[in-house]
């Protein structure tokens, strides 16, 4: 119990003065472009989150180590560019953790590179959620951190950006979901996406009909 306060209280004492250094960066910059800075409260937000999710993942091994700092990195863009991003953000990685563990004894049959839990590494992290965080960093530079509505007409680039973040968030939900629950609810085997032929369970680019 002690060590745990003991590494709250370490990992406060570092991010505290972070997100005040950040703010006051950010304070000087807005000045000069006449623009809304962002409250060091969000900044300590964008730390602290993704940080703890990101623990979250690695002690129910849904991630590896390189897995979990990649997914620190995503998680602080897509909390401080919008609280829309990070909620979906969340809702795909707690979803697909629990999609990936799903008849786990079933994978492990089949799969060469099986990894209890799934554990996620850098690379996984970055197919899943790179192209999502290179969009909302342009969301950021087109519209700031302010939470806004979508609406072409007051506001045509940010909300086109808004609808490719979420995009690219639900087309890696798709891809996760149905290689992880696809490939253990049918038992007449996929097809090569290529060839249409009939191959075994546990390859890349596989056509599953449910039955």
């Amino acid at each position: 119990m002690f060590s745990h306060v003991l590494n709250m209280v370490i990992i406060l004492l570092i991010f505290i003065p972070l997100s005040l250094f950040l703010f006051f960066v950010n304070l000087g910059y807005s000045r000069h472009h006449d623009i809304e800075p962002i409250s060091p409260v969000r900044w300590l937000a964008c730390f602290l989150v993704p940080m703890y999710i990101s623990f979250w993942g690695l002690s129910r091994k849904s991630l590896s180590v390189s897995g979990a700092i990649a997914g620190f990195i995503v998680g602080f863009v897509h909390t401080l560019s919008s609280n829309c991003f990070f909620a979906s953000l969340l809702a795909f990685f707690v979803s697909t953790s629990k999609a990936t563990k799903f008849r786990a004894s079933q994978k492990a049959k089949f799969e060469e590179h099986f990894k209890e839990g799934g554990q996620r590494n850098w690379v996984q992290v970055l197919c899943n959620g790179g192209v999502s965080t290179q969009l909302a960093i342009l969301y950021v530079i087109d519209n700031g951190t302010k939470e806004q509505i979508i609406d072409f007409r007051q506001s045509y680039n940010s909300s086109w950006l808004a609808m490719a973040v979420l995009g690219a968030i639900c087309c890696s939900a798709g891809d996760t979901f149905s290689s992880e629950i696809g490939s253990v609810m049918h038992t007449n085997g996929p097809w090569l996406i290529t060839t249409l032929s009939r191959v075994p369970r546990g390859r890349f680019h596989l056509i599953i009909l449910l039955e």
